[in-house]
């Protein structure tokens, strides 16, 4: 299963479109957050390598 990470920083970008390429690449499991340029919140990617297991990396 294929997992991604959309974010999006800046006003007028689209969390959805940023969700809708990572489909159509063929990502299952999407995990999402917004954040301006103040702030460093990045507990999607938190998320993210937490339902990783090793060796599940490709490159």
């Amino acid at each position: 299963m294929i997992h991604g990470c959309a974010r999006v920083s800046m006003d007028g970008q689209s969390l959805t479109a940023r969700k809708d390429q990572l489909a159509a690449a063929g990502t299952r499991k999407i995990f999402s957050g917004t954040a301006d340029g103040a702030s460093r919140g990045q507990s999607h990617l938190k998320r993210l390598a937490a339902a990783l297991r090793e060796g599940m990396l490709q490159r």
